[in-house]
């Protein structure tokens, strides 16, 4: 599946997310949980692999797969709803619709 990794993390208001190095995008959310360190290693070779693949990108083609060890490495890592939940959305091929009038 081609996910586009520039898509911007967005607060509830839909302004830009963003901390001490900058703005935050799925690719920099899915490089840091490849390579953040948690209590549940999961394939460490692969996930340094992925997150060169994706690192500074795009559009990838992404296995499915692969799309399942970033979503569990991004629960694992961060625990914001705010951030794991987009970014998941994000993952399944799903767009951005963060705004002040989002539906529940």
């Amino acid at each position: 599946m081609k996910i586009d990794f520039s898509q911007e993390i967005k607060k509830l208001d839909g302004t830009v997310l963003e901390d001490a190095e900058g703005i935050l995008t799925l690719g920099v959310i899915c490089c840091r949980a490849l390579t953040g360190n948690t209590d549940k290693m999961i394939k460490p070779l692969h996930s340094y692999k992925l997150a060169l693949s994706i690192y500074g990108k795009s559009i990838v083609d992404v296995k499915a797969k692969d799309i399942t060890l970033m979503q569990e490495r991004i629960i694992s890592m961060f625990a914001s709803p705010l951030v794991a939940g987009q970014a998941s959305i994000m993952l399944e091929g799903g767009k951005d619709e963060s705004t002040t009038e989002a539906k529940v």
